[in-house]
């Protein structure tokens, strides 16, 4: 009976194991990161860009939570939701409540569920052929496999484009700490697999202290490694 419960309960172990090596690989890219509570939008968008790049979130999921955080802003549903994703939290099944869908990762509660089925039938089964001479041998669940994680290719897309055209268009305005952009008005063209044209505007104080809205028309290009450069830009009053 012994054995009967230390093969489950040893493939439970070896299959925890793996899957946490296979998570810390993923998530060792992001110990940079870290969302605090006067964060901003781009930031916030920035983070999910990069946990999805590590594979962490889906492609779908990466899009619900930026829809979210682009329409809510960084409220304290947001920042919670992407500390969750980022930290890798034993709570993330909480995150199923923030946007409406499934939870963003599975925990161990399939583990359990094993054992409180393999533990009980051990029992009955030992219980039952104790007056017979044979053992009962139990064929353990098949072990799961894991597919080696492989980095994404470093490429870069519309929504950082958008972030880092506004960090440069900052640098041409006279007070650059009154900018406010907005959270969704833009639109985007790719030309090629690491250009971008962003068109969008800027609300901000001129010399004299009145707010004016200029519109932007910025060229970006993705040079790696999370670096963008700005190939060109044109301002319209």
């Amino acid at each position: 009976m012994v054995s009967m419960i230390a093969i489950p309960v040893g493939i439970i172990i070896a299959k925890r194991y793996i899957q946490g090596k296979l998570e810390e690989a993923k998530r060792a890219p992001l110990k940079a990161y870290h969302v605090s509570e006067d964060i901003s939008v781009p930031e916030l968008l920035h983070i999910v860009y990069k946990v999805r790049e590590a594979k962490i979130i889906s492609d779908k999921k990466y899009k619900e939570i930026s829809r979210a955080i682009t329409k809510e802003g960084p409220t304290p549903k947001t920042r919670e939701l992407v500390r969750q994703i980022l930290y890798g939290r034993d709570d993330q099944g909480s995150s199923e409540g923030l946007l409406g869908g499934e939870p963003l990762s599975v925990g161990g509660k399939g583990d359990w569920a094993i054992l409180a089925v393999l533990i009980p039938l051990a029992i009955a089964v030992s219980l039952a052929t104790a007056d017979r001479p044979q053992p009962v041998e139990v064929k353990p669940p098949a072990r799961e496999q894991h597919k080696p994680y492989v980095p994404q290719e470093d490429v870069g897309d519309e929504i950082a484009a958008f972030i880092w055209s506004k960090n440069f268009v900052k640098d041409y305005l006279k007070c650059p700490s009154t900018a406010k952009f907005p959270f969704i008005d833009r639109e985007s063209r790719q030309l090629d697999d690491s250009t971008w044209v962003i068109k969008s505007y800027v609300d901000s104080q001129n010399p004299m202290g009145a707010m004016i809205r200029t519109y932007y028309i910025a060229k970006m290009h993705y040079r790696g490694n999370d670096d963008w450069e700005l190939l060109d830009i044109i301002f319209v009053k």
